[in-house]
């Protein structure tokens, strides 16, 4: 508090947060129990033009909302603002663009954060980030997992990320041989269709059946892809039934289908993105994944169509 005005101060001091937020869940608590929320926000909110600040400040942030019961006060204390903020003023910085879509991924597994976040236009934020740093590795991860949760069980938050989100996601899978990146990628795709048929239509319309079915045969694909290419697979075929279409599912995907049970519009719920821990790292910072509980697919009842 002394030091409120000295920047290198406060980028340190958001770096010691981040890392004791980040070594174990004792330390975490008694960080947020001393303030460190609030710490951070000040040191961020102080400093609004220091890249280096706000990174630091965005590490802290996202390692104590990797914890429900800390993302309750980063939450209540404004955090959200801090962190569309710092991403809004530093558009060009790739880390925090990287950062930032970090935090808005963990705040968002909240379903209150999730509501705070996409009324102040967090979707627009993160697909911004997404197409400006379109070469970042790092940040269409992020980006992919903060849509993913943005959007889960969010009907209305689907369509406002609508077809620029199918777009960015196919962008994040053609663009990086990473199975990390695909996992994300089309975890967010499946939490995406399915919503009246027209982010079915998107999908199909660029290509997106073709671009999954390459990265399926990518020697590195892992379980958890399959089971979300899967999932993915099922609601766009669901979708097309209850438009009154058959979409082709190339040769290469047709293990993926599953069998016909239930429409699209009564599955219940999208996957939720594994949150992400971050130590504190200069310009790499090492995650630590927490996974998350699958959904199951959604499955429809067959019907004739024409083929679309």
């Amino acid at each position: 508090q002394t030091y409120q005005g000295d920047a290198a101060v406060q980028e340190q001091v958001c770096g010691a947060l981040g890392n004791l937020a980040h070594a174990s869940p004792k330390s975490l608590a008694a960080v947020v129990e001393s303030g460190g929320v609030g710490t951070a926000l000040t040191a961020m909110f102080a400093h609004p033009g220091s890249a280096r600040v706000q990174r630091q400040g965005l590490v802290a942030l996202l390692n104590m909302a990797n914890d429900p019961g800390a993302r309750a006060h980063v939450l209540c204390m404004g955090g959200c603002d801090g962190v569309l903020a710092a991403m809004q003023r530093h558009r060009p910085d790739a880390l925090t663009q990287e950062l930032g879509c970090g935090c808005v991924r963990n705040l968002a597994a909240d379903l209150e954060a999730r509501t705070v976040l996409v009324g102040r236009g967090a979707t627009d934020v993160v697909l911004e980030a997404m197409v400006l740093h379109a070469e970042t590795m790092a940040v269409q991860l992020q980006g992919c997992g903060a849509l993913g949760n943005l959007c889960r069980n969010d009907d209305d938050c689907k369509r406002r990320i609508g077809a620029r989100g199918i777009r960015a996601a196919l962008a994040a899978v053609t663009g990086f041989e990473s199975p990390p990146l695909a996992e994300e990628a089309v975890t967010t795709l499946a939490n995406l269709v399915g919503v009246g048929g027209d982010l079915t239509v998107a999908f199909v319309q660029a290509s997106g059946m073709e671009i999954v079915a390459a990265a399926s045969q990518q020697p590195s694909c892992t379980l958890r892809f399959e089971e979300q290419l899967a999932r993915l697979v099922g609601r766009i075929q669901a979708s097309g039934r209850d438009m009154g279409v058959q979409v082709h599912v190339p040769a290469v995907l047709e293990k993926f289908v599953p069998p016909p049970k239930q429409s699209a519009a009564s599955e219940a719920a999208g996957r939720a993105s594994s949150p992400e821990r971050y130590t504190r790292g200069a310009q790499q910072p090492t995650s630590k994944k927490v996974v998350a509980a699958s959904a199951k697919p959604a499955r429809s009842p067959p019907a004739a169509a024409p083929a679309w």
